[in-house]
């Protein structure tokens, strides 16, 4: 073959290898091409994921911080709620504490209760004196009250139904300075009977209530003494109503109550005590005039304090009644007793005493008495919300019936309160007296020793409307049995009141 022919057939060869050459080229930079697009789709595809992953624990993230803030909100709005309630709770509390404080009077064993608790503030001190800072505080109180009676006047057969309306002012003033307490409460009574007017009228009442506290004497300074002192006196010039269980006739008398202690702090473990008792009835009433008396008692008390809570005692007391306008019923009377008081478990305060007495008379044929007596009385507080007190006696009183000088009295007393919500107060009472009298005398022909027993329960409703105000009501069901028939029965009060406190 020529050269000539060898070139033209490189040349057809060339331009048929060519298109095929080029064709896998390209292809070959298609697929190379396609390879890298299905990486970089790949890549993307890897990216997106990882982006979405992201958000989704971005989204979850904040969703639980949503939902902690929002119970954190829940948290602080039921915890703001739960402290107002729990203010409403508070200031409702201390108002019914701050009323309790402004009873009216204290019964004996009360006061035992509330001297014993003071000597403990005072032993709490530790030696010091007292200091509070001064502070006054005047509060104004009104009082109306609507009463139906089925029994005025405590008639077994003659009973006399009347509505009895009282209206009952009071002002109390309290001041505190730096070593001493006051304390003075007036009320008055403005009562109107519908059926009965002559049994209506105004009565007062004062009480004023003084305690030094705790004061240091120089002269005791080396025995590390102390000196405590309580003044507590209730003044009624003028007050109407049944005087004592044993009667059933409404008077109109005077009346005055003073009791006075001062304690003596020997040391940690012993106090010495010495309180005395004044008691003045004045009946204005014809055919009670020969009942009205005085009656003095001082009463010297030694202390062990045994354990911090409680504390033994024993002590001695003299005392005398007279009474006036001729009465020649008097008597002098003399006592030893002991007991216990303070908190005797983790919620019961308890006060317990017991002792002989024995009496002599100015009257030749009322001769004399010697009988044994006891007082107990306990608090106990179940819950916050639920408390109730029992107190039981057996004491030997003073009588107006006939020839006897004395009747012998049984009582127990159950009191039980509970606090139904932070504004309304439930409670319940029961009482049990039995009197007994040691002397004869003659019932329609037949001679024979005279017997009570008197029954009385009752229950109260009290709602806190305000803070400064309050309704209650009050039903109130007494009987009396008695060996002698005339003297029993039964009476019926329903009670419904409002007050306001300034």
């Amino acid at each position: 073959m020529t050269a000539r022919n060898m070139f033209h057939v490189g040349i057809f060869l060339a331009i048929l290898v060519g298109p095929v050459c080029g064709v896998s080229a390209l292809q070959a930079a298609d697929a190379a091409d396609n390879g890298a697009a299905q990486e970089s789709r790949a890549i993307d595809v890897t990216d997106v994921s990882d982006v979405v992953k992201a958000g989704q624990d971005m989204v979850t993230q904040e969703r639980q911080q949503l939902q902690q803030a929002e119970k954190a909100a829940g948290e602080k709005t039921k915890s703001a709620e739960e402290k107002e309630t729990q203010a409403r709770q508070d200031a409702y509390q201390q108002k019914i504490v701050q009323e309790a404080e402004n009873r009216r009077a204290l019964t004996t064993v009360e006061r035992q209760l509330q001297r014993e608790r003071f000597r403990r503030e005072i032993m709490a001190a530790g030696g010091r004196e007292a200091v509070v800072p001064f502070k006054l505080k005047r509060r104004f109180a009104m009082r109306a009250s609507q009463t139906y009676d089925d029994n005025v006047f405590l008639s077994k057969t003659e009973k006399k139904t009347d509505y009895i309306t009282k209206i009952s002012p009071s002002v109390l003033f309290s001041l505190s300075s730096k070593y001493i307490g006051l304390d003075a409460n007036y009320v008055c009574d403005i009562t109107r009977y519908q059926n009965s007017s002559g049994q209506g009228g105004m009565s007062h009442l004062l009480m004023t209530y003084i305690r030094p506290g705790s004061l240091k004497l120089p002269f005791l300074q080396h025995h590390g003494g102390k000196i405590g002192f309580e003044i507590q006196d209730d003044i009624q010039p003028l007050v109407t109503g049944i005087a004592s269980s044993e009667q059933t006739q409404r008077t109109e008398r005077t009346s005055n109550q003073l009791f006075m202690t001062a304690d003596y702090y020997m040391s940690e473990k012993r106090t010495l005590a010495l309180e005395y008792t004044n008691i003045y009835e004045q009946y204005r009433t014809s055919g009670m005039r020969a009942g009205s008396y005085m009656e003095n008692v001082l009463s010297p008390t030694l202390y062990f304090h045994a354990r911090p809570k409680w504390s033994l005692f024993g002590g001695y007391s003299y005392g005398s009644i007279n009474y006036m306008d001729g009465g020649t019923n008097g008597s002098s009377f003399q006592a030893i007793r002991g007991g216990i008081s303070g908190r005797l478990f983790t919620k019961v305060l308890a006060h317990f005493e017991a002792g002989e007495e024995w009496r002599q008379y100015k009257e030749a044929s009322n001769g004399s008495a010697q009988k044994m007596f006891f007082k107990s009385t306990f608090f106990n507080r179940f819950t916050q919300a639920t408390s109730a007190s029992l107190e039981m006696k057996h004491t030997i009183e003073e009588s107006l019936y006939m020839n006897n000088p004395y009747y012998l009295s049984d009582s127990f007393d159950l009191n039980i309160e509970h606090h139904v919500s932070y504004k309304t107060t439930a409670t319940a009472g029961f009482t049990y007296t039995h009197n007994s009298y040691d002397k004869p005398v003659v019932d329609k022909g037949i001679e024979k020793k005279r017997a009570d027993n008197i029954y009385c329960s009752d229950l109260g409703l009290k709602y806190y409307f305000r803070k400064w105000g309050s309704a209650d009501l009050r039903y109130t069901y007494t009987l009396r049995t008695s060996n002698f028939t005339d003297l029993g029965y039964a009476d019926n009060r329903i009670t419904a009141g409002v007050n306001a406190d300034f």
